[in-house]
């Protein structure tokens, strides 16, 4: 366990510890609880890094400023967000457990389980999440349990970010099946975004662009700025394939509990967060929610017939309610001609 002293009002210490099971190896944070440096090593001894990392992570994570949430100071890797987005439930982006420190409740050499209390205000009691490589060294598991004060309506999500190669053609996004999607409305829409507002996405990833010409997204982002777009009514499951590195990541979640799916663009993204540093990587963001405004879901679901007109988990006081996740990789086998599935379920 390595202690790493901090200057953040919201964190006093942190600390991480590392995971290690076959070829995958990770690190765990204090802070969000976030899962970071997860590493595969390939059959030819080469490693795969599928998060993406901030170029500023190595130096703010010695020393945190008082001025950034801490998620964004360590940014990469993946956490959960509860609540997720901005809502006024709670004054924290991405909510309490984001920028604060988690305790661990048991550890071994491949899995820790953690676990948060909220303040006494808050409508949520406390969070735990457990973090588990299989023994198979090819997937990482995720639990989370949520144990709520008040009966509340809460949009909730996970928050992976991969890495996002500069070179074309060298990442490709596929999600099975969703039954719509779509750019941020007008109203939201960033300045400086590549894409058109309220644009439709097809099935097949392709979307309008600000100029009017239409673009395949999930063959090749390199004309996206800083995006969002959000799928509505996924299958639970997204996969990225790497290219150059001849390896996938694949996701599975529940999609019952998270139905919907935001994709955030860095490319770059955050520039002015750290002294004017960019940073670049993908979200893959298995939600319930109106893409990360939920408290704004009414002012455009009652004259919209693309998404859906409720958004959030209706939770219950002191019952509490449990989802779980997947990320697993896959290296491509020469002799067979495609990447390897053959991982546990």
């Amino acid at each position: 366990m390595l202690h790493i002293a901090s200057q953040s009002p919201a964190v006093s210490e942190l600390a991480e510890w590392r995971l290690q099971a076959g070829d995958l190896h990770a690190t765990v944070s204090s802070a969000g609880a976030m899962l970071f440096d997860l590493r595969f090593t390939k059959s030819d001894g080469s490693f795969f890094w599928p998060f993406a990392r901030a170029d500023w992570r190595g130096d703010l994570r010695r020393k945190l400023r008082k001025d950034i949430p801490v998620h964004l100071q360590l940014l990469g890797g993946e956490w959960a967000c509860v609540p997720f987005g901005k809502t006024v439930l709670d004054q924290h982006t991405h909510g309490f457990c984001t920028d604060h420190n988690w305790s661990v409740v048991t550890r071994s050499d491949a899995a820790i389980t953690l676990r948060i209390d909220y303040p006494a205000d808050h409508v949520v009691a406390a969070v735990e999440r457990q973090i588990a490589l299989d023994e198979r060294g090819t997937s990482v598991d995720f639990t989370l349990t949520i144990t709520p004060r008040s009966d509340c309506c809460l949009p909730i999500a996970f928050h992976p970010v991969f890495a996002l190669p500069q070179e074309p053609g060298d990442l490709e996004v596929s999600f099975p099946g969703f039954s719509s999607g779509q750019s941020l409305p007008a109203s939201l829409a960033r300045a400086g975004s590549a894409l058109s507002p309220d644009a439709p996405l097809t099935a097949a990833g392709e979307i309008r662009l600000a100029d009017g010409s239409r673009h395949n997204m999930f063959n090749d982002l390199s004309p996206l700025n800083e995006e969002l777009v959000q799928l509505w009514n996924t299958t639970g499951a997204a996969t990225l394939t790497y290219a150059r590195a001849q390896c996938q990541v694949a996701m599975e979640w529940d999609k019952a509990a998270l139905p919907h799916c935001l994709i955030w663009v860095a490319n770059p993204g955050l520039e002015n967060i750290v002294d004017g540093a960019q940073f670049c990587g993908i979200g893959i963001e298995p939600n319930n929610s109106f893409f990360d405004v939920n408290d704004r879901a009414a002012d455009f679901c009652a004259t919209s017939h693309t998404h859906p007109s409720e958004f959030g988990l209706d939770l219950t006081a002191g019952i509490p309610w449990t989802t779980h996740y997947r990320i697993a990789i896959r290296e491509f086998d020469e002799t067979k001609g495609k990447f390897d599935e053959t991982v546990p379920h």
